[in-house]
């Protein structure tokens, strides 16, 4: 229950491992259809452009920008829900809909453990903000000054 050993699912890393794994099905691809398309002529002009779809990466990034649903294949991961209309009613509830957590935790469940304040929260989550209903102290939204760090060395690119 400690905040500091929790991880946080960013949108950058998300969207980074379904680009690899668009990239790396439209790589094999390619070498299947390469590969079926030498063996019979190999001395013949041979132009790989042709083979590549071009909408391949966009087409996927969109689908699933616009379903909201993460199929990533490499991992077998799949996350329904992920992506939101952001809903821009005013200042404060954009700030709250961009720096909303949900926990992997069902909503249906009465346990009481994971919907309560932890001492650890101090300053990382805010103690006040948290939807009414089923789902009552599982989302919660970090706390304005709160730093997520990455793994990454911050450099320019």
């Amino acid at each position: 229950d400690y905040v500091g050993n929790k991880r946080l699912e960013l949108s950058g890393q998300l969207i980074s491992l379904l680009f690899e794994d668009l990239f790396k099905s439209m790589t094999t691809e390619v070498k299947k259809m390469a590969d079926k398309e030498l063996k019979p002529a190999k001395a013949n002009k041979f132009d790989i452009s042709r083979l590549i779809e071009k909408d391949h990466i966009s087409l996927g990034l969109e689908r699933t920008l616009s379903t909201g649903n993460f199929d990533i294949k490499r991992f077998k991961m799949h996350k329904s829900g992920v992506t939101q209309v952001l809903q821009r009613l005013s200042f404060i509830s954009v700030l709250g809909q961009m720096t909303r957590v949900k926990p992997q935790f069902e909503k249906s469940r009465k346990v009481s453990g994971p919907r309560a304040l932890q001492p650890s929260q101090w300053g990382m989550l805010c103690p006040c903000d948290t939807p009414e209903g089923e789902s009552c102290g599982l989302v919660k939204n970090l706390a304005l000054m709160t730093h997520v760090t990455t793994d990454e060395e911050e450099a320019p690119l």
